[in-house]
């Protein structure tokens, strides 16, 4: 649950009557009617509770009077607990319940970020027991983990087929030629939404320039509404918006390993890769560098 000037909210919803409490805003609130969402909670509060060095080592991180000794430093320290947080709090709690609704979330926290703890987790997965690894959630993971591993600079954009709102299948290979950004977003994602402007104004200054914009939107199916209306309200129609209104489960999201929005992949002529999430200012210095 989200919008553009609200905070996220997550909530692992079952069967049920499930009652959602909150007095700012969805910064604080509780969640009651739903065990798999309780037991998210208690997951997280442990991992919260062992994260101890990580804020202060992340105001090192920040400091401007940091030495680059310190913040290496720092960097070492936060990537030690992290690592610890993982397997202390993430994998122990995967190898002691094999069939949690909330599994794969764990699977993935326990995975880490880094292309060598991706594979890891990939090879882990090839392990778990087929009806874990064909659930919807372990269907995802797979794809999505794999996406992390194959997208980077330097690599061919896989194609992706999907339709416009009104209902054109367009495929991001038609625009072959042209230097393409590949931009996901949400109607819903606040972040998103505060950098639309900056497309909009590299789409302004490039687009005759060879340059276009292929925008991905991972609004959900009862949502379409409000994905039109936020390309209205944004002016992102001068270009092509699509999406399968799959909300995270789209398609293009998991081939891409999309696990967070706004993301963005610039593509050259040839369908190659060039760069990866520029923002603001970053977005036009690299078309100008290019174009």
């Amino acid at each position: 649950m989200n919008g553009p000037n609200t905070n996220r909210l997550e909530v692992y919803v079952e069967p049920g009557n499930i009652k959602i409490t909150s007095k700012d805003k969805y910064v604080n609130y509780t969640v009651s009617g739903s065990k798999s969402h309780t037991e998210y909670e208690k997951l997280n509060k442990k991992a919260s509770a062992l994260q101890v060095q990580t804020p202060v080592l992340n105001k090192v991180m920040f400091d401007k009077n940091a030495t680059p000794e310190e913040r290496q430093a720092a960097k070492e320290g936060i990537i030690k607990e992290q690592a610890m947080i993982r397997e202390e709090v993430y994998g122990k709690y995967i190898k002691e319940n094999p069939n949690s609704p909330i599994y794969f979330y764990a699977f993935g926290r326990a995975a880490g970020g880094s292309k060598e703890d991706l594979r890891k987790a990939l090879d882990l997965y090839k392990t778990l027991p087929e009806k874990l690894r064909n659930s919807p959630e372990g269907l995802a993971f797979a794809k999505r983990t794999e996406g992390q591993l194959t997208i980077m600079v330097g690599s061919i954009a896989p194609d992706i087929t999907l339709n416009t709102p009104e209902g054109t299948p367009v495929a991001l290979s038609s625009f072959r030629g042209k230097y393409v950004l590949l931009d996901f977003w949400a109607s819903w994602c606040g972040p998103c939404r505060k950098e639309n402007p900056n497309v909009v104004q590299a789409y302004g200054k490039f687009k005759d320039k060879n340059f276009t914009v292929y925008s991905v939107s991972l609004d959900k199916g009862n949502d379409k509404d409000k994905w039109v209306k936020a390309i209205e309200t944004d002016n992102l129609g001068a270009w092509t918006n699509v999406s399968d209104l799959k909300y995270w489960g789209s398609e293009a999201a998991l081939k891409y390993g999309i696990t967070g929005i706004p993301q963005n992949f610039l593509i050259d002529p040839k369908g190659k890769i060039i760069a990866i999430n520029l923002r603001g200012e970053a977005l036009e210095k690299k078309l100008e560098e290019v174009l």
